[in-house]
């Protein structure tokens, strides 16, 4: 598979699961709710969830989440939270998250609902790089977010995670040889490298898709 000005993606499983972290909202349920309004965080995840310049909530996750919370008759507050979706859930500073990756260890202490979206990871490497193996001691550049530093520990338990302010800086730093790899989500994989996205970077290199065990 080609296509110019992309970099080599390398497909890490379906490592994301994305679902909703409210059992009141998605599930079916007739236990009542026992009360009407619930505070739900949000991080910076675009395209998923991420906070307009004047403050504001949006994304896909936030309207389609918002959207069943007005039909089931339940009131949301959009906290912005800085931390981890776990941290803020076992904190209880928030009663709800609208998407978290599906792991075996979450489900010991929040209640998942039936998932309504499924992603997909990338790493994304220059044209004629080494495809990077459990081994790989580099540094591995990613969003920021702590669940991608949790993947890439579990997939590369010898490299070091460099957070970015963002995919395009990620996707920046590899086209440019300041990174050998680069963890991203499908979505900003895309945008970062997609040829025909007004936000794509020019990398020139082939397209490849690899499996990995996730």
């Amino acid at each position: 598979m080609r296509a110019h000005r992309a970099s080599r993606w390398l497909w890490v499983g379906l490592a994301s699961v994305a679902v909703a972290v409210g059992a009141w909202i998605y599930s079916r349920q007739p236990t009542p709710l026992p009360r009407k309004s619930y505070r739900i965080g949000f991080e910076q995840n675009p395209p998923y969830h991420f906070r307009h310049p004047d403050g504001s909530p949006g994304g896909i996750a936030y309207e389609v989440v918002s959207e069943a919370a007005q039909r089931a008759g339940i009131q949301l507050e959009w906290v912005h939270r800085k931390e981890s979706s776990e941290a803020a859930l076992r904190s209880g500073q928030v009663d709800l998250w609208p998407l978290v990756t599906d792991l075996p260890e979450r489900r010991k202490f929040i209640y998942i609902s039936r998932p309504w979206l499924q992603t997909d990871h990338f790493l994304v490497t220059r044209e004629g790089k080494a495809v990077p193996d459990r081994g790989f001691t580099g540094n591995v550049g990613c969003g920021g977010l702590p669940l991608h530093a949790r993947l890439i520990r579990q997939q590369f338990p010898q490299a070091r995670s460099i957070p970015f302010p963002s995919h395009l800086e990620v996707v920046k730093a590899v086209c440019t040889g300041q990174l050998e790899v680069g963890f991203l989500g499908a979505a900003p994989a895309m945008e970062a490298c997609a040829p025909d996205h007004r936000n794509a970077l020019p990398c020139p290199s082939r397209l490849t898709r690899f499996p990995i065990s996730a």
